[in-house]
């Protein structure tokens, strides 16, 4: 649970951060990803098959464009 909630954390920091500094911010939600992946038994490579699954089936987010739930 504290691992999630700070991803949550990393991930506000990622939304506030000036360009000059988002290379780092990413890095850190990188490293909770990869910490609450491994400390959840997922293995990377799991994490990575999923992220091309999805990405193949419903497409990412290089255009910018993303649905909303209304």
């Amino acid at each position: 649970e504290s691992l999630r909630l700070k991803l949550v954390e990393e991930a506000i920091e990622v939304q506030h951060a000036k360009p000059s500094d988002l290379a780092e911010e990413l890095a850190d939600v990188l490293e909770v990803i990869h910490t609450l992946a491994e400390t959840s038994g997922i293995p990377w490579p799991e994490v990575e098959f999923a992220a091309d699954n999805k990405r193949l089936e419903r497409g990412g987010f290089t255009s910018r464009l993303w649905l909303e739930e209304s």
